[in-house]
């Protein structure tokens, strides 16, 4: 424990372990909030655990070598890893499965509620628990002497000196191959609908750091402090890459840009004009639906405005004809019209003017279209639906009358 080798990675450790109980009371905080649900909170706190028993291994990797101890760090370095990577895998898998599922069916994909995730989770580290038992019940990890020379002889764990770790770390490192994989076929949709480019990012570090990690390992058989440093220094700089990479993100959002923890700025531009113009089309097929069916008769009623019934006959004849002339594209589609000169056809045109200035007084008086309503929109069907009588005109509330679109 006073060695430099050892003041060092518990320095990092501490930090780590500080940070990741900042992140922690914040979350629990703010657990409210858009950012944190939709990151998933309940796999995020199993992965705050995880990372909180990544930096806590450097202490127990430190402490003097005994039976006892050697099997808790044999036992405690997998499954700490399997933690992490279990949440994380199971985050982007939920993630693939939902839009892989959207490209064939409309149908919700199952196992994706907050309590199947965390099965998923507990069931992928329940494996790894198996693994380690089976292999200490095989080989149990004991603590005995190592002769690096005729003079020297140190008291460790016989795992360091075996290498006997990397059974360890065979489950969470596939863990970790998996979670990139899901990685890489899930960077390329909406970045606000999931973690998947975070996560791909913290799992290629991970793969990096890894990769350096083996050969350092088994390069330094003979110098076990450095082993041990090098072990820990290791798992340690795991903790902090999906510390930083998943959570940094949330906490500026939610401390630093308080007005964008809302659900709107979390989807990207793109989509939400998609969204948008999805929106739109499913109500304007909705109100015309709504048009075309009965109105309700039951709701509230309000006083319709009085209105002439020479006025709607001839506001809807006005209308119809109105509407005649656009579909065909050309208010002067007639080849007799075409042949009228120039000073010939301004009256006409005044006529259609004054048509459409009457179609406009009725959609006036009666009340119920928006006032934005675009003149090319008009079609034949809405014409038809506007002949009512005085007599057969219903009430109608002020919501079905804002639903009505034309």
């Amino acid at each position: 424990m006073d060695s430099y080798w050892a003041v060092g990675v518990l320095s990092l450790a501490c930090l780590g372990m500080a940070l990741t109980a900042l992140v922690l009371v914040v979350f629990l905080k703010y657990s409210e909030t858009n950012v944190v649900k939709a990151a998933g909170r309940e796999l995020s706190y199993v992965l705050l655990v995880g990372i909180m028993s990544c930096y806590a291994m450097t202490g127990l990797l430190l402490l003097k070598p005994m039976d006892v101890i050697c099997g808790f760090q044999m036992f405690s370095i997998g499954v700490c890893f399997a933690v992490c990577y279990a949440a994380l895998m199971t985050k982007t898998n939920r993630i693939s499965r939902i839009f892989e599922a959207a490209k064939h069916t409309a149908k919700r994909p199952t196992f994706i509620s907050p309590r199947s995730q965390l099965i998923i989770c507990f069931g992928l580290v329940i494996v790894q628990v198996i693994i380690m038992v089976l292999y200490m019940a095989y080989s149990p990890p004991i603590a005995e002497f190592y002769y690096p020379s005729r003079e020297e002889r140190m008291l460790v764990c016989r795992s360091h000196v075996d290498a006997s770790y990397m059974v360890s770390f065979a489950y969470p490192i596939l863990l970790v191959i998996i979670c990139t994989i899901y990685a890489v076929k899930t960077r390329k949709i909406p970045e606000a609908f999931n973690e998947s480019q975070y996560i791909g990012f913290t799992m290629y570090t991970t793969c990096i750091i890894w990769l350096a990690f083996v050969p350092i390992f088994f390069s330094t058989a003979t110098n076990i402090p450095l082993r041990i440093t090098t072990l820990c220094a290791s798992i340690s700089l795991s903790g902090t890459v999906s510390l930083v990479c998943l959570f940094a993100p949330k906490l500026y959002i939610i401390l630093l840009r308080p007005e964008r923890n809302v659900r709107p700025s979390l989807m990207p531009a793109k989509y939400l004009v998609k969204t948008n113009t999805t929106s739109m089309t499913s109500g304007t097929s909705d109100s015309n639906s709504q048009t075309s069916a009965p109105l309700n008769l039951h709701s509230t009623p309000v006083i319709a405005p009085k209105i002439e019934k020479n006025n709607i006959n001839a506001n809807s004849k006005a209308l119809t004809n109105l509407s005649k002339n656009l579909q065909t594209g050309n208010h002067n589609s007639s080849p007799a019209a075409n042949k009228l000169p120039e000073e010939k056809k301004m009256p006409l045109q005044k006529k259609t003017d004054d048509k459409e200035e009457a179609a406009n007084s009725g959609l006036r008086h009666l009340g119920s279209f928006s006032s934005n309503v675009s003149r090319v929109s008009i079609g034949s069907n809405v014409s038809s639906n506007l002949s009512y009588s005085v007599d057969s005109l219903p009430s109608i509330d002020k919501e079905s009358l804002d639903d009505v679109q034309l």
